[in-house]
């Protein structure tokens, strides 16, 4: 996956250096722009340049403008609260929307929550670029299913990619499902055919 740049926007400055210490931990996030006013944020999207938004809820109203131009927009928004509302009881629930229309990280998860959260939106930005361009497995499940041919278990990948092991299980299945290969030979074979994994790396492996 490559890198994506990030745009850190809220008043507080502590909020936004716990933001941008928060998207240190996360691989191909990339801090880009930081913005402590609603008035610079907006004077910034006079030219988009296709940044996800992190953004605490008194930044939103300076985007709504924009979205209004571009509803697009709104897919690159990501909105920050300090916890869910009391009636949800969903704290950890990684597709709750607001009425908005765009995912929000709760300040009240713990961090893994957090960074499980920025994955999974990474993850379906990716996925909804690579349906468009008609490939069959998305970058972060080649990933996956190299880790998983070269013999490792849920539990390493999950750690390795900053990941919980109930998240790695689904991308597990859903590579089995779009290929319809359900054994793990079946799997490195794929790999290997696809240049997702060397045959000297299979052969490893087997050792």
């Amino acid at each position: 996956m490559k890198s994506r740049p990030f745009i850190v926007a809220s008043s507080s400055y502590l909020l936004r250096k716990g933001l941008t210490g928060l998207l240190h931990r996360i691989p191909f996030a990339r801090l880009k722009e930081e913005y402590e006013s609603p008035e610079e944020l907006e004077r910034r999207l006079e030219h988009p340049g296709g940044e996800i938004l992190l953004l605490d809820a008194g930044m939103l109203e300076a985007v709504h403008r924009w979205i209004g131009k571009n509803p697009t927009l709104l897919e690159q928004v990501l909105l920050v609260d300090w916890a869910p509302p009391k009636s949800t009881g969903s704290e950890s629930d990684v597709t709750f929307r607001t009425d908005a229309g765009a995912p929000v990280l709760y300040l009240s998860d713990p961090k893994e929550i957090l960074v499980e959260k920025i994955h999974r939106f990474l993850d379906e930005s990716v996925d909804k670029e690579e349906e468009a361009s008609g490939h069959i497995l998305t970058p972060r499940e080649r990933t996956i299913l190299r880790q998983v041919s070269l013999g490792r278990t849920n539990k390493e990948i999950a750690d390795q990619l900053y990941l919980s092991t109930h998240t790695v299980t689904t991308h597990c299945k859903n590579i089995s499902n779009k290929l319809g290969i359900k054994s793990v030979s079946g799997l490195t074979i794929y790999a290997i055919v696809n240049n997702i994994i060397t045959l000297e790396e299979a052969s490893r492996k087997a050792e």
